[in-house]
């Protein structure tokens, strides 16, 4: 997975954060557009987090200053998650719902795009991303998001 941290202030924001959520029914349920309230996990703040390198912006760059180059977009971190060795699988109090969440802070970030090299959704399976405070969120990614090269990338 790259994880893309924006920073397009002229000063560092607080920070982002994000949890990722996969959730697929255990007994082939489908998990829906509209997947209901997952009952029984734990608390967000129990969740392992992913930490990436503080966002810096050089004094010399300048949204106002087009002579200096171009902006740039983001800057790329690449890790090495896997549901299997990152963040934490949960199957919900009613046993319908296998649930893998990680938390992902980015100090100094605008915002986070999630760049996954290796995405293949099975049916009844969706990818959320929602923002740790409960606002925003995007997705769900489904098995209608699977590529031919096997890669999906948020926006």
């Amino acid at each position: 997975m790259t994880l893309l941290n924006r920073d397009r202030a002229r000063t560092a924001a607080a920070g982002v954060a994000a949890c990722l959520c996969v959730a697929a029914g255990v007994s082939g349920q489908p998990g829906g557009r509209d997947m209901p309230a997952l009952e029984g996990i734990r608390p967000l703040g129990e969740i392992p987090v992913l930490a990436t390198p503080a966002v810096v912006r050089s004094a010399s760059a300048s949204v106002d200053d087009p002579a200096g180059g171009p902006v740039p977009f983001a800057e790329p971190f690449a890790v090495a998650v896997t549901p299997a060795r990152r963040g934490a699988w949960e199957v919900t109090s009613d046993g319908r719902f296998a649930v893998w969440r990680l938390r992902v802070t980015s100090p100094g970030a605008v915002s986070l795009n999630f760049g996954f090299t290796r995405y293949r959704m099975p049916p009844g399976g969706s990818l959320r991303v929602h923002a740790a405070d409960g606002g925003e969120s995007i997705g769900p990614f489904t098995d209608a998001d699977n590529e031919a090269h096997g890669q999906l990338w948020t926006p």
